[in-house]
């Protein structure tokens, strides 16, 4: 066989090749795994800065692949990395069903550099602190969101705590779908502003595994921003109607003793056309002593004119099908 004749095999054995790894690695990035995961040493990260950190943007970019590449990171997790548009890669990851969460680091941000994604659903991924999905327009419409805006006009949104594994958490819906709640800061204009408290929100997914909405689970106030929100007497006697007007914030004391492991939940759902939650907190007695108890302070909104109730159960959350040993329900009406 001649020279020529040989190397034109080599050449399409080489090409057959190539493509064989292409078709296995659409295969194994079609859907994103834990294959993707790439857990970095300090020093190693140390020296990922040191050969990236003076690059202009977007150069780093592909500095981070290189280095990825040569300090033994997977085709998957390179590829992962591809998909964040060369600035971050998977550190952890939890299979959640039909859409699952990959948590990310992004190291050369300043601020906000641990980031999560919905992925392998439609679509295939999700920033879940991207502004094109948490809607201003959202939570603007939110009722209780309005309330606090009137009192802090420059209030703004911001991610939460996305360090770890345990900011997140996702139910299933009816019907085979699935929701990812996740929380934000609250903030009083800036992002080193003042923290005014928090909201839930929720990314809804269908049977299929398609975004259908975001919703706001709930908004909760810390205590220093509901004293600012003029919130009225506290009430601790259920046998006296609750009648306040419509915008005003209250709040509902009851006994409680942590120290023994039960605390006050809602029995039931608000309804929250009339009254919204708006945080709760645990309140020492004024001598304090080893296992003496407190008080669980409920903090609300009342949104619309109407009349409803409010219930809670004095339970341990750990305990499955046990009568609450406490039961309490108020009667609010709102003008």
């Amino acid at each position: 066989m001649k020279v020529k004749d040989i190397l034109l095999v080599m050449f399409i054995l080489m090409t057959l090749m190539l493509t064989a790894q292409e078709k296995d690695l659409v295969s194994t990035t079609g859907k994103i795994t834990a294959k993707a995961i790439w857990r970095p040493g300090m020093e190693t990260l140390r020296a990922i800065h040191d050969s990236c950190d003076n690059m202009k943007y977007p150069s780093f970019k592909k500095c981070l692949l290189e280095q990825m590449q040569k300090f033994g990171a997977s085709q998957e997790a390179i590829e992962f990395a591809k998909m964040t548009d060369s600035e971050g890669f998977m550190r952890d990851f939890k299979d959640a069903g039909k859409v699952d969460i990959a948590y990310a680091v992004y190291p050369f941000r300043a601020n906000e550099n641990q980031v999560c994604f919905l992925v392998n659903g439609s679509p295939n991924m999700i920033d879940v602190d991207n502004y094109d999905y948490i809607s201003k327009a959202v939570i603007k419409k939110n009722k209780i969101y309005k309330q606090v805006a009137k009192v802090y006009p420059k209030v703004s949104i911001w991610p939460g705590d996305r360090n770890g594994t345990d900011f997140s958490a996702v139910r299933e819906q009816l019907g085979g779908g699935q929701q990812f709640i996740f929380d934000y800061r609250l903030q009083d204009g800036c992002h080193a502003c003042k923290l005014i408290g928090f909201a839930n929100l929720g990314f809804n997914f269908d049977k299929d595994g398609k975004f259908s909405a975001i919703k706001v689970i709930n908004i909760l106030m810390l205590n220093d921003s509901i004293k600012e929100l003029k919130v009225q007497d506290e009430y601790s006697n259920p046998e006296k109607t609750i009648e306040i007007k419509a915008g005003q914030y209250f709040k509902i004391a009851l006994n409680s003793n942590p120290s023994t492991g039960y605390g006050w939940q809602l029995a039931e759902p608000l309804n929250e056309n009339i009254v919204g939650n708006a945080g709760e907190t645990y309140i020492l007695p004024a001598n304090p002593i080893p296992g003496a108890g407190g008080k669980e302070i409920w903090n609300f909104i009342s949104i619309n004119q109407g009349s409803t109730e409010i219930s809670f159960k004095y339970i341990r959350p750990w305990e499955k099908n046990v009568k609450p040993v406490r039961e309490s329900t108020f009667k609010i009406i709102v003008e």
